[in-house]
């Protein structure tokens, strides 16, 4: 199975602070990183009035750092999606241009 490169974008803005929103995703997210590979990667992008990259790319192998970044996370502040979405898909297309040249299998100009 190839390496799988996740990026989450987290709202952690006020109204997530109910248990049924951000706790919630954090036990999810939690539960994933225990489940990774060392070659499998996980960045996490979370925006409120801000957004910020809370976890740039990580490999699996480094599960303490990837949950306390997640233990991190707390809600407050307004709602800012725009930007967010525009940072996440960045962090995902630096993982993406990562793998590309990581890999030895050629397919269409891609590198798999």
């Amino acid at each position: 199975m190839p390496p799988a490169n996740l990026v989450f974008l987290v709202d952690v803005s006020g109204s997530m602070s109910s248990r049924d929103k951000l706790p919630l995703a954090q036990s999810s997210l939690k539960l994933l990183t225990e489940q990774m590979r060392a070659q499998d990667s996980i960045s996490i992008v979370t925006y409120s009035g801000s957004t910020s990259v809370v976890l740039p790319a990580t490999s699996g192998d480094q599960k303490a750092k990837i949950l306390a970044a997640i233990e991190g996370l707390n809600a407050s502040g307004s709602t800012n999606g725009e930007d967010a979405l525009k940072l996440a898909y960045r962090q995902a297309e630096q993982g993406l241009k990562k793998e590309r040249y990581q890999s030895n299998h050629d397919v269409n100009g891609w590198r798999f």
